[in-house]
């Protein structure tokens, strides 16, 4: 008895715990879950139940996608192996017996047993794409996104795409779409997991976007035929057929493959139109010329430089005659003429340019090209020249390059009452500054200069004195006289022949030590004319050194030396031609003023004024 109730307990336990446990699991490949079995309701008229065993089993059809343990408790762990759809199940068979006690007896019932099912699902991944819908034309391209749900699992989430209709949407495995052929398709991404989803497509006839036609104007003559070329794009575009039209049948006709031809002088326009409902459209220009009768030209003769260009111009008559011609070099070598009538100088030399017609008549007209090599610059000799009136004198000009082709010059005079010019021949006029220019004559404009100067010079200094006699520590002026008295420059440079005698300075003469010396002024305009004057200088018998009563001056070492000054007296030293040196007020000493050379200074003392010889500076 004590047995019996032990394994009745265990029973119960067990029946408590599986009562939490669900009958339906939803797995991953891979993944394991724990079926627990229901607890077994006890049977009436008895008071419990003893189970005796469960036997678990899986059906032949599910063993490939699920595997179990081989448990013999009322618990068993599943695996899903396979991914399926829809619902798999096993089966747990649990055998039991009643049990209750009556009148002191323990009864049992029969075995009985009751089978539970456990139900297993595969988790699965939806698909979404974006967009559901997209219409395109043929030749383009757009990707398929899609989003999955959940986002990860197991295993990893495969997608596949096809299409319905490839001859009208290609789709790659990427999801790009590709639009073939007008139409409907449907583009369908499937997953691993079974799960599907559809992106419709229609594919719409490519309109044409542009047209384009060659040429875009073009001139004919009355007869003839052209062809015409017209472009649509894209290169792709559906329907690529063009309508042709004239603006003017009359002047020009257009037949259905674009070719016209020219009826009548005048203008019309060809018109090439799409007929895809895109409504577009592009013409060409059509001018019907009248044939040339006289041709000529702006010019018939020019001279140009080497590297230097003109423009000829032809005149086609009758009006409305093409005014195509063709132009053409005797020597490009020489002077080049391009399709516009440009023509450009290479190197010296003669050439014809000619122009003709290009309308079939062969009409020509020409003009002859000089290419020169031209004067680049002018170099004179003089470039600033100074002359005294009544002077002649020749400037010298030398052309640059020395090949130039023409090296005549011309020379003109800026103002003929100061100067004359004759092919560089200057004369001097009259007092005054002109400029005389010197030209090229070859076109080139290049130009030379030389500023001319015309100046009076000096003919004669007179001096007031011819011969001077002057003590030592005398000064005394000289005076000249300069003629003409128009004479351009009038300024003189003073001069001694023994300065440590006699020197002169602005024409004032100033006496240093006995002897003799010659001052002589000489005028600066280059005329060379000059003058002098004989001064003798000798010693006065009663010559004093210095003032026998104060204030005392002397001389020392080029200082001029000033003693017993009363106090508070003004003291002032100046050069001898009135600069002043000094100015400074007595304190009742030694008063020193240094020189900087021999001469005869003045110093004022208050009011009395001294002469003063400064000559020991060697």
């Amino acid at each position: 008895m004590q047995q019996f109730y032990k394994y009745l307990i265990l029973a119960l336990l067990i029946l408590h715990v599986s009562s939490i446990k669900s009958k339906t699991a939803s797995l991953w490949v891979g993944e394991s879950t724990t079926f627990v079995t229901d607890k077994i309701e006890t049977p009436i008229g008895w008071d419990n139940i003893i189970t005796s065993g469960f036997v678990w089993n899986i059906p032949e059809s599910t063993k490939q996608y699920i595997s179990m343990g081989t448990s013999a408790m009322n618990w068993n762990t599943v695996t899903l192996n396979k991914f399926f759809t829809g619902s798999k199940y096993i089966t747990c068979t649990i055998y039991y017996q009643g049990v209750r006690i009556r009148h002191g007896t323990q009864e049992f019932s029969n075995l009985r047993n009751k089978e539970q099912r456990f139900y297993v699902k595969c988790n699965t991944v939806d698909i979404e794409l974006y967009p559901v819908s997209m219409d395109l034309n043929i030749g383009d391209s757009q990707n398929i996104q899609y989003r999955l749900t959940p986002t990860s699992s197991t295993p990893p989430t495969t997608v596949t795409f096809f299409s319905s209709n490839p001859q009208v949407a290609e789709v790659d495995f990427k999801g790009n779409v590709y639009a073939k052929g007008i139409g409907s398709a449907t583009i369908t991404a499937k997953t691993n997991f079974e799960t599907s989803a559809t992106c419709e497509v229609k594919v719409n006839p490519v309109q044409a976007t542009s047209i384009q036609i060659e040429p875009m104007s073009i001139k004919m003559h009355i007869g003839e035929s052209e062809k015409l070329k017209a472009t649509v794009l894209p290169t792709h575009t559906s329907d690529k057929s063009i309508a042709w039209t004239s603006s003017d049948e009359n002047i020009v006709s257009v037949d259905p493959e674009g070719k016209i031809t020219a009826k009548s002088q005048g203008h019309a326009q060809i018109l090439a139109s799409t007929l895809d409902g895109s409504e577009l459209s592009a013409y060409c220009d059509v001018t019907v010329e009248a044939l040339a009768e006289t041709i000529t030209l702006n010019t018939s003769s020019k001279k140009i430089g080497i590297g230097e260009s003109f423009i000829l111009i032809a005149h086609v008559l009758p009006e409305g005659s093409s005014s195509d011609v063709l132009w053409k070099s005797s020597n490009p070598s020489v002077a080049y003429v391009d399709k516009n009538g440009k023509v450009e100088g290479f190197e010296t030399g003669t050439v014809v340019i000619t122009a003709t017609t290009t309308d079939g008549t062969n009409l020509s007209a020409s003009c002859e090209v000089s290419v020169i090599r031209y004067v680049t610059s002018i170099t004179l000799n003089e470039n600033n020249l100074t002359m005294n009136v009544g002077e002649q004198k020749t400037i010298t000009a030398t052309v640059n390059p020395s090949d130039a082709t023409e090296q005549n010059l011309s020379w003109q005079s800026m103002d003929k009452d100061i100067v004359n010019v004759n092919n560089g021949r200057v004369a001097a006029l009259k007092n005054g500054v002109v400029s005389v220019i010197v030209s090229a004559t070859d076109g080139s404009n290049i130009q030379a200069i030389c500023t001319i100067t015309v100046e009076t010079p000096v003919s004669s200094i007179n001096l007031n004195y011819q011969k001077l006699d002057m003590y030592i520590g005398d000064f005394k002026p000289l005076q000249a006289t300069i003629l003409p008295e128009n004479a351009t420059h009038k300024d003189l440079v003073w001069e001694s022949s023994d300065p440590t005698i006699a020197d002169v300075q602005n024409g004032i003469v100033l006496a240093y030590k006995e002897g003799t010396a010659l001052i002589t002024a000489s005028a600066t305009d280059k005329s060379g004319t000059t003058t002098s004057c004989r001064v003798t200088v000798s010693k006065p018998s009663n010559i004093k050194t210095s003032p026998l009563s104060p204030p005392y001056v002397f001389t020392k070492n080029n200082m001029i030396i000033i003693e017993n000054v009363p106090y508070n007296t003004v003291c002032k030293v100046y050069q001898i031609n009135g600069m002043q040196m000094y100015n400074t007020y007595s304190k009742g000493e030694r008063i020193s003023f240094s020189t900087n050379s021999n001469g005869i200074y003045i110093v004022i003392i208050g009011t009395k004024v001294y002469k003063v010889l400064v000559n020991d500076i060697l």
